[in-house]
């Protein structure tokens, strides 16, 4: 879980950002969405994940990316 990398990216993410750089499975990013446990920006019927926040998220301890 590199941020330096997600620094790189976009800064709305799409589901296959959040899989590719911090190997979540899908079922894992939809518990998540569904659980509203990560920042979701929605435009129209799309869902985005706001980066920044994120980012905060991940180096607060108020995520957990593992699937236990």
């Amino acid at each position: 879980n590199n941020n330096y990398d997600l620094e790189k990216l976009p800064i709305l993410l799409k589901r296959h950002h959040l899989i590719e750089h911090l190997g979540l499975s899908n079922n894992l990013y939809y518990k998540l969405l569904r659980g509203n446990q990560l920042p979701v920006i929605k435009m129209g019927k799309r869902k985005y994940v706001d980066r920044d926040k994120l980012i905060y998220m991940l180096n607060n301890g108020l995520i957990q990316t593992g699937d236990c």
